[in-house]
C-alpha cells in the first residue's frame, strides 16, 4: 500500500465525495449500498472531501454515523455551504455559519480542513472581515477563489496573516500557486482526465510537500475513472 493512504506520511489523498451509484461495478462491488460504500472507500483512501454540505447540512447523527464507519486515521474535509459563500455579502456573520461550525464538532479528531469557495469579484476588505469570522470557528481553513480578480498579493497577505491555505486547484488550463497554511496544504485535481502516469506524478509531488511534517490534503474530481486510478495507485508498492 502506497503512502497516499498513510497518516504517518501526512498525505491524505481521496476523492470529492463517495456516494455515487455509478461507481458500483467499477470501483465499488456491484452490491454495495449505503454505509457499505463509505466503509469500502475508507479501506482504500485516507480522506474524502464532503461536497454535499455545499447544498445542505446533514444531521449530526448522520455525520456521527460516517465517523463510525472509518478508521481513526481517516479525515473528512468539508465544503462550506453555498448559503455562506455564494452571496454578495459573504463577509457578514450569519447563524448558518455557526450551525455549520457546530455540526463539524461531531467529527472531532477525524476533521480535516474546511473549504470555502468564493465566486464573487474580489473585495479585499470583505475578505479580511470574513477571515476574521471563520478563523476562530475552524482549525484548518482553505479558500478556493473562482474569479481571477482574487489572485493578488493583498489577498495572499490576508491568507498568510490568518493562516488560511489557498486551495491549489489544477484544471486543464492552469494551476493555482502553492500557497499553503503553516501546517497543511490543500490541493484539488480537476483536469478533465488523468492518465495513470500523470496521477502517479501528482501524488509523488504531494508526497514531497509532506517533508517537515506538513499535512497535505489532495482530492480528485468524483469521476469513477479517477477513483479506480487512485485505488490502483494506492495498491501499488512504491518503486525501490
Amino acid at each position: 500500500m502506497r503512502a497516499l493512504c498513510s497518516q504517518a506520511m501526512a498525505l491524505f489523498m481521496g476523492m470529492s465525495g463517495w456516494a455515487y451509484s455509478e461507481w458500483r461495478g467499477a470501483f465499488y462491488p456491484a452490491a454495495a449500498r449505503g454505509d457499505r460504500m463509505l466503509a469500502y472507500y475508507a479501506q482504500h483512501f485516507a480522506s474524502v472531501e464532503v461536497n454535499n454540505t455545499f447544498y445542505r447540512l446533514p444531521s449530526p447523527e448522520t455525520v456521527a454515523g460516517w465517523c463510525d464507519l472509518v478508521p481513526e486515521t481517516f479525515r473528512f474535509s468539508f465544503k462550506a455551504p453555498g448559503a455562506i459563500t455564494h452571496r454578495k455579502r459573504f463577509g457578514t456573520p450569519s447563524d448558518y455559519l455557526d450551525r455549520f461550525a457546530g455540526l463539524l464538532t461531531v467529527v472531532k479528531s477525524r476533521l480535516g480542513p474546511v473549504l470555502f469557495q468564493l465566486d464573487t469579484v474580489a473585495d479585499v476588505e470583505q475578505l479580511r472581515e470574513f477571515a476574521s469570522h471563520v478563523r476562530p470557528r475552524f482549525e484548518r481553513i482553505a479558500f478556493e477563489f473562482r474569479h481571477a480578480s482574487w489572485y493578488d498579493e493583498a489577498v495572499f497577505d490576508i491568507l498568510r496573516a490568518s493562516d488560511i491555505a489557498l486551495c491549489q486547484t489544477e484544471t486543464d488550463d492552469a494551476c493555482d500557486p502553492p500557497l499553503g497554511a503553516r501546517e497543511f496544504s490543500y490541493v484539488r485535481l480537476r483536469k478533465s482526465a488523468y492518465s495513470g502516469d500523470e496521477l502517479a506524478e501528482r501524488v509523488a509531488r504531494l508526497e514531497a510537500l509532506t517533508a517537515g511534517g506538513r499535512d497535505v490534503f489532495g482530492y480528485l474530481k468524483h469521476d469513477v475513472e479517477n477513483a479506480v486510478l487512485l485505488r490502483d495507485l494506492a495498491a501499488t508498492p512504491p518503486a525501490g
